[in-house]
Formats: C-alpha cells, structure tokens, sequence
C-alpha cells in the first residue's frame, strides 16, 4: 500500500494552495479577492490595473497592471500596500511576469519603511530591490532578512510597473503572490513525498 503524506521544513501551519502562510502581514497576498486591500496609483489616466482571474502563479488569479498604446514611455502604475511592522528585518516573496519581450517594460517590487504607523512620519528606507524587464514568464523574487532601519514601525510594499515602450505598444504586467513577514516567517513550500 502507498500513501502520500506531507513535510515542511520550517514551522507547520494550515496549507493554502500548497504554501504555509506563517506570518504574512498583507491583506489579499493572492489576489483572490480582486484588488481589495490594495491602493492604486498611476501618473497615467488611462493606465490600468484590474484582476485575471485567467493568469497567475501558483494558481489562476493575479493583478493584471497595463499601460495602453499612445501612452508615454514613462507611464507607471502601481499597487501598494501598508503594514504595521516592528522588526529589524522582513522576509518578502512576490511573483511577476511581463508579457512585453522587446522594449523598455518593466515590473518592480519596492519597500519604504516609516518611523510611524500608518507609512506616515518620516521615511527610513526607500528602495527597489527587484526588477525585470526580459523574458516574458513568471519571475519569483525571494529577500530573507531584509534589513530596516531602527525605529521603523510601518512598511509600505509596492509592486510597480512601468511602460518603458514606445508609444506604440500595450504592455502587460502580473503581479501574484506576495507575502511579507518579519524575518523568519518566510512561507515554506510543502515537499510531498510517498510511504510504502
């Protein structure tokens, strides 16, 4: 008799599409309620960012961020989300993909840490650690440990995109699965194994 069981290196917590969630700080990390708990900004009017329910990773459903044709090259748009943190690290996973191969188009995750909550006050930290403009196709990034400064007391994530083509194009940027936690509560991939 064969049975299939589970493991995860890491702490043990309920199984979500196959990923433990741990102690992800954002709201709607998948997508699977639209874009709730999300804010939206762009310097584009006509700028767009919508669900998919068709296209994401691990699973269907993913924020679908695109710039129209006859838009600049620097149009952005981007989605962003404020969490309550006093850490002196974060641990962060997101996925991304861009359906533009040639051009200037790019995705981007970025962190800005703030000395109150709320992301008010004074900002610590402002950086973009990741981006990707080449190939099209699901990128994942990964940070562990990823140092704030002291006295920080919000994060604010961002997941941006920018046009970088020429007025011409319509690129196309997903956004899926973000998760942000202090360090050491990084979401642990469950390994499946079989029992004989």
């Amino acid at each position: 008799m064969k049975r299939q069981g589970f493991i995860a290196f890491g702490l043990a917590c309920c199984m979500v599409s196959g990923v433990t969630q741990a102690n992800n700080l954002l709201v709607n990390s998948d997508f699977s309620g639209g874009l709730a708990g999300w804010t939206v900004t762009s310097n584009s009017l006509t700028a767009t960012a919508t669900y998919d329910g068709a296209i994401g990773s691990p699973g269907n459903g993913s924020a679908k961020l695109s710039t129209p044709v006859g838009d600049l090259p620097t149009a952005k748009i981007t989605l962003s989300q404020c969490v309550a943190i006093a850490a002196q690290g974060i641990d962060f996973r997101g996925r991304y993909r861009t359906d533009q191969s040639t051009g200037g188009a790019y995705a981007s995750f970025g962190f800005q840490a703030f000395n109150a909550l709320g992301c008010s006050g004074t900002v610590l930290l402002n950086t973009a650690p990741s981006s990707t403009v080449y190939p099209p196709g699901w990128t994942e990034n990964q940070f562990n440990n990823f140092p704030l400064p002291a006295g920080t007391q919000s994060v604010l994530i961002s997941a941006s995109f920018v046009k970088g083509d020429p007025a011409s194009f319509a690129p196309v940027a997903h956004f899926d699965h973000i998760l942000l936690g202090p360090t050491g509560t990084t979401p642990v991939e469950l390994q499946s194994f079989n029992v004989d």
